[in-house]
């Protein structure tokens, strides 16, 4: 009988590898690319969770309501979904 030994310094010490999970872009959603180009140019290149959340279902035409503790004004879902449907 042989037994593997540990490769990580994790695996020898019993903790589980977790990937990353890379987080989304605002270029990962259907955003009109004139809109990423500006958010991207503001430096504003990942969305919040609760605009990660409800910007397919705003893009895709659907009404949202959502409610989220921020720190600093961005752009908010319904500003840019409205914009990104009415410039297509």
């Amino acid at each position: 009988m042989t037994t593997e030994e540990p490769t990580t310094a994790s695996e020898a010490a019993g903790t589980p590898v977790v990937a990353a999970v890379p987080e989304p872009t605002f270029a990962d959603f259907d955003v009109h690319p004139d809109i990423v180009a500006s958010l991207t140019a503001a430096g504003i290149i990942h969305p919040f969770p609760i605009q990660s959340m409800t910007l397919a279902v705003a893009l895709g035409g659907h009404d949202i309501i959502g409610q989220a503790k921020t720190s600093s004004p961005r752009w908010p879902p319904p500003v840019s979904s409205t914009r990104s449907r009415s410039s297509r």
